[in-house]
């Protein structure tokens, strides 16, 4: 579910802070596609694509505008340890 998106001006908006529908003229950050701010009653609020395309890249290219947004405020944001291995093939 996608709850951020960009403005036309490139600046991170969220989906309750945007008039509902296409009046929200946001667009993907990803593939820059139009997207509509769904204000339901009944499920959780989100943007979709106007086009009703599935976009597999925008919940990262949301995150990174975000870390950026965090960074250049100052900010600091928390990220889960993780242990990575690894491992080569061959010799």
């Amino acid at each position: 579910m996608l709850v951020w998106a960009l403005d036309a001006s490139g600046r991170l908006r969220y989906v309750d802070h945007v008039p509902n529908g296409k009046a929200c003229g946001c667009f993907c950050p990803a593939c820059r596609e139009p997207l509509i701010a769904r204000h339901g009653e009944i499920l959780a609020h989100s943007f979709a694509h106007d086009s009703g395309a599935e976009c597999r890249w925008a919940h990262e290219a949301i995150l990174h505008h975000v870390a950026k947004y965090l960074i250049a405020r100052g900010g600091v944001f928390v990220v889960p340890p993780r242990h990575v291995v690894v491992r080569r093939e061959g010799p």
